[in-house]
Protein backbone atom coordinates (compact mmCIF):
# COMPACT_ATOMS: atom_id res chain seq x y z
CA UNK A 1 0.00 0.00 0.00
CA UNK A 2 2.73 2.58 0.44
CA UNK A 3 4.41 1.77 -2.41
CA UNK A 4 1.15 2.19 -4.08
CA UNK A 5 0.94 5.50 -2.87
CA UNK A 6 4.69 6.90 -2.82
CA UNK A 7 4.14 6.32 -6.95
CA UNK A 8 0.90 8.29 -7.08
CA UNK A 9 2.36 11.36 -4.89
CA UNK A 10 5.76 10.71 -7.50
CA UNK A 11 3.68 10.90 -9.93
CA UNK A 12 1.70 13.89 -8.90
CA UNK A 13 5.01 16.00 -7.64
CA UNK A 14 6.50 15.10 -11.64
CA UNK A 15 3.02 16.02 -13.11
CA UNK A 16 2.97 19.72 -11.21
CA UNK A 17 6.76 19.88 -12.08
CA UNK A 18 6.03 19.84 -15.48
CA UNK A 19 2.39 21.91 -15.52
CA UNK A 20 4.75 24.92 -13.98
CA UNK A 21 7.69 24.33 -17.13
CA UNK A 22 4.15 24.27 -19.85
CA UNK A 23 2.05 26.32 -19.08
CA UNK A 24 1.93 30.27 -19.56
CA UNK A 25 -0.59 31.57 -17.44
CA UNK A 26 1.58 32.27 -14.01
CA UNK A 27 -1.30 30.91 -12.14
CA UNK A 28 -1.33 28.01 -13.20
CA UNK A 29 2.57 27.41 -13.02
CA UNK A 30 1.86 28.42 -9.39
CA UNK A 31 -0.57 25.82 -9.20
CA UNK A 32 1.99 23.25 -10.35
CA UNK A 33 4.17 24.73 -7.72
CA UNK A 34 1.54 24.00 -4.91
CA UNK A 35 0.60 20.38 -5.98
CA UNK A 36 4.88 19.36 -6.35
CA UNK A 37 5.33 20.61 -2.64
CA UNK A 38 2.08 19.50 -1.51
CA UNK A 39 2.89 15.80 -2.94
CA UNK A 40 6.79 15.75 -1.78
CA UNK A 41 5.48 16.77 1.79
CA UNK A 42 3.24 14.00 1.70
CA UNK A 43 6.77 11.61 0.59
CA UNK A 44 7.85 13.30 3.46
CA UNK A 45 5.41 12.03 5.39
CA UNK A 46 5.35 8.36 4.44
CA UNK A 47 9.08 8.37 5.42
CA UNK A 48 8.25 9.05 8.96
CA UNK A 49 10.35 12.26 8.80
CA UNK A 50 7.90 14.79 10.32
CA UNK A 51 9.91 17.64 10.71
CA UNK A 52 10.22 18.10 6.91
CA UNK A 53 6.92 17.35 6.04
CA UNK A 54 5.57 20.29 8.60
CA UNK A 55 8.41 22.33 7.45
CA UNK A 56 7.17 21.48 3.87
CA UNK A 57 3.56 22.43 4.49
CA UNK A 58 3.50 25.25 6.67
CA UNK A 59 7.02 26.89 5.41
CA UNK A 60 7.08 26.58 1.86
CA UNK A 61 3.10 25.18 0.73
CA UNK A 62 1.97 27.82 2.95
CA UNK A 63 4.36 30.73 3.38
CA UNK A 64 6.01 30.66 0.51
CA UNK A 65 2.99 30.30 -1.76
CA UNK A 66 1.10 32.43 -0.07
CA UNK A 67 3.56 35.31 -0.96
CA UNK A 68 4.21 33.99 -4.55
CA UNK A 69 0.02 34.03 -5.07
CA UNK A 70 -0.02 37.62 -3.82
CA UNK A 71 2.59 39.18 -5.84
CA UNK A 72 1.07 37.36 -8.99
CA UNK A 73 -2.67 38.80 -8.11
CA UNK A 74 -0.40 42.53 -7.08
CA UNK A 75 1.44 42.93 -10.26
CA UNK A 76 -1.82 41.31 -12.60
CA UNK A 77 0.57 40.28 -14.92
CA UNK A 78 -1.71 39.44 -18.43
CA UNK A 79 -0.64 36.83 -20.80
CA UNK A 80 -0.41 39.44 -23.41
CA UNK A 81 2.31 41.45 -21.36
CA UNK A 82 4.63 37.81 -21.43
CA UNK A 83 6.86 37.38 -23.76
CA UNK A 84 6.57 35.14 -26.80
CA UNK A 85 8.43 32.10 -26.38
CA UNK A 86 9.50 30.24 -29.83
CA UNK A 87 11.62 27.43 -28.74
CA UNK A 88 10.27 26.45 -25.34
CA UNK A 89 9.35 23.06 -25.95
CA UNK A 90 12.97 22.16 -28.13
CA UNK A 91 14.30 23.89 -24.68
CA UNK A 92 12.67 21.49 -22.60
CA UNK A 93 13.25 18.59 -24.66
CA UNK A 94 17.14 19.36 -24.83
CA UNK A 95 16.95 19.87 -21.18
CA UNK A 96 15.02 16.49 -20.53
CA UNK A 97 17.66 15.08 -22.96
CA UNK A 98 20.45 16.56 -21.07
CA UNK A 99 19.03 15.35 -17.49
CA UNK A 100 19.57 11.70 -18.70
CA UNK A 101 23.13 10.71 -18.11
CA UNK A 102 22.88 12.35 -14.49
CA UNK A 103 19.87 10.44 -13.63
CA UNK A 104 20.83 7.35 -15.15
CA UNK A 105 24.19 8.01 -12.40
CA UNK A 106 21.95 8.25 -9.23
CA UNK A 107 19.68 5.33 -10.51
CA UNK A 108 23.07 3.14 -10.55
CA UNK A 109 24.22 4.32 -7.34
CA UNK A 110 21.33 4.18 -5.76
CA UNK A 111 20.61 0.83 -6.76
CA UNK A 112 24.43 -0.17 -5.18
CA UNK A 113 23.53 0.72 -1.89
CA UNK A 114 23.25 -2.23 0.76
CA UNK A 115 19.81 -2.98 1.73
CA UNK A 116 18.11 -2.58 4.75
CA UNK A 117 17.41 -6.47 5.64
Amino acid sequence: MADLLFLGLSFLAISGAIAMIVYKNPMYCALGVLISMLSVAGIFALLSATFLFMVQIIVYAGAIMTLILFILMFLNIREEDLPKEPNKFKLIALGAVIMVPLNVLIIKAVSKLPSKD
